[in-house]
């Protein structure tokens, strides 16, 4: 696997991975491993970044809360739909005010 490249960079790609991860799977079903081969890296590579899978899903917390959240009715996940079942994961609901991931 593909370990040559920057660290910032590979850094960057296992959070970017980790949300789609969250999305995809939710925070129960969270697996580092998936992360690791979306990123084309070996399964022990994350570690060298994190020091475990809530450290980076605490990165992927500090991340989300620096974006602006959309107004519902702004939202492009469900067309502006109201309905509730078309509503996207509300990421900002796993992080604590500080980014933190609540245990």
């Amino acid at each position: 696997m593909d370990e040559e490249r920057g660290s910032d960079s590979v850094r960057e790609q296992l959070i970017i991975a980790g949300i789609a991860e969250l999305e995809n799977h939710g925070i129960a079903d969270f697996s580092l491993r998936r992360v690791a081969s979306v990123c084309n890296i070996s399964c022990a590579a994350p570690y060298k970044h994190f020091k475990n899978k809530e450290m980076l899903i605490e990165a992927n917390g500090n991340l989300l809360l620096k974006v602006p959240q959309a107004k519902e009715e702004d939202s492009f996940f469900d067309g502006g739909s109201k309905k509730e079942e078309n509503k996207p994961f509300d990421f900002r609901s796993v992080f604590d005010e500080k980014g933190k991931f609540k245990r």
